[in-house]
Parts: C-alpha cells; sequence; structure tokens
C-alpha cells in the first residue's frame, strides 16, 4: 500500500517505457526498421543494383545489372 510504482508511457506499472518503444526507444514512437535494419533508413542501404533491397541482383563483366 503507498507504493511509488507508476504506469509508465507504455501502460506497465513499473515500467521503463521499453515494451512499446520504436527503433529510436521513443515510447509509441513511429519510427521502424527498413529492410536493411537501419532504424528509419529508407531501403538504400542494403540494395543491389536493380534498387532490391537485399537483392542478389550483380553488375555483370560488361558493367550491365543482372546481365
Amino acid at each position: 500500500m503507498g507504493g511509488s510504482a507508476t504506469i509508465d508511457d507504455c501502460g506497465v506499472c513499473g515500467g521503463t517505457n521499453s515494451t512499446c518503444a520504436d527503433c529510436t526507444g521513443v515510447p509509441n514512437g513511429s519510427a521502424i526498421l527498413d529492410q536493411c535494419n537501419v532504424c528509419n533508413g529508407d531501403n538504400t542501404s542494403c540494395a543491389d543494383c536493380a534498387g532490391v533491397p537485399n537483392g542478389d541482383s550483380v553488375i555483370d563483366a560488361c558493367g550491365v545489372c543482372g546481365g
């Protein structure tokens, strides 16, 4: 009775705001991981030469993507 526990921003008694935190650590935030596993990324850091995230297209010996 009369404890000091409070409800965090995620609705958890005595919580640390981590159960509903986005990838930047903001409780109930909107930041998400992209397909390259980058927080708030744009899927380009792991894109192949055709622009496909995690794709398998490569530039051939003639300089043609996917050739």
